[in-house]
């Protein structure tokens, strides 16, 4: 008993001095079913108790493409580190399937629920599918040269639907049922002209009975 309860003691204190790593970043949103047909923006935010002045955004997207990454701006400065078809002389934002981002605060710490991005996706194919964003090892804030609090695993898992998922109403507006400008306009002065020809044709049969 004595044993069991220094036990419980020691694994107490290791979590008060050790606290568990929250994650680092979210996603807004972290799931949902977007159309096949379009892209999809996703937004990234801070999620840190820790102010810092850096932060590492190392993202892997399964099942889709990325088609850009775009920095929130203000005081935070975007500096590309994806190594571009492989050369470590240039470096970009984001390959097809990776955001490899450092952001820099020029003037006050990064807090929790600072606007970092956004990234925007589209799908692989017509067919659509689930797909999901992970964060890379490297995900994660920086404390001087130090990696703290990094969140990699899966962030978010979303779906890529089809236009069969969508229910697309009859169109019952009163123009589909009505003729054309052009054949009703026609319609009238053909009634109109038969009509004229009876008139006349009545007017001279009753002069020829007068006549007799």
């Amino acid at each position: 008993m004595k044993k069991l309860l220094i036990t419980i003691i020691l694994t107490l204190s290791a979590l008060v001095l050790n606290p568990v790593s929250l994650s680092a970043l979210t996603l807004s949103p972290g799931s949902g079913t977007f159309p096949v047909s379009g892209n999809k923006t996703i937004n990234i935010t801070s999620n840190s108790n820790t102010p810092t002045t850096t932060i590492q955004i190392r993202l892997i997207v399964n099942n889709a493409k990325v088609v850009s990454f775009s920095g929130s701006g203000g005081n935070l400065l975007s500096i590309g580190v994806c190594d571009s078809n492989g050369s470590t002389s240039r470096s970009i934002s984001t390959t097809k399937y990776e955001v490899c981002v450092d952001l820099a605060s020029t003037s006050s710490p990064i807090t929790n629920g600072t606007a970092l991005g956004s990234i925007t996706v589209a799908s692989l194919s017509s067919s659509g599918g689930t797909f999901t964003i992970e964060g890379g090892e490297e995900n994660g804030y920086v404390t001087g040269s130090v990696l703290t609090e990094p969140k990699s695993g899966v962030l978010g898992s979303y779906v890529f639907g089809t236009s069969s998922n969508v229910t697309v109403l009859p169109n019952t507006a009163l123009s589909d049922y009505m003729p054309s400008r052009g054949i009703l306009g026609g319609a009238i002065l053909i009634s109109g002209i038969v009509s004229l020809a009876v008139a006349i044709k009545i007017f001279l049969l009753d002069k020829r009975r007068e006549l007799l």
